[in-house]
């Protein structure tokens, strides 16, 4: 049995197709790194504005194959 472990952050369940390659997955992570899901730092009544990376979050990627998703800006948009 293969297990992670992670402290506070996310866990990210990643889809990826017979096709992909290096160039997707860094497109990829650098999109992940930049999503704003957390309140301001400074500012805790703005939402949606922090990404793992500012907070010093981690991040477990879980690879999962019948997600697929695109990210168009870096908030999620729930449409």
């Amino acid at each position: 049995v293969l297990s992670g472990k992670i402290g506070r952050g996310m866990m990210l369940l990643l889809g990826v197709e017979q096709g992909d390659g290096l160039e997707q997955a860094q497109q990829l992570a650098q999109k992940v790194v930049k999503l704003r899901l957390w309140p301001d730092l400074k500012d805790p009544s703005k939402q949606w504005a922090s990404s793992v990376v500012d907070n010093g979050y981690e991040l477990l990627v879980v690879s999962q194959f019948t997600l697929f998703a695109t990210f168009k800006k870096p908030k999620p948009d729930f449409h």
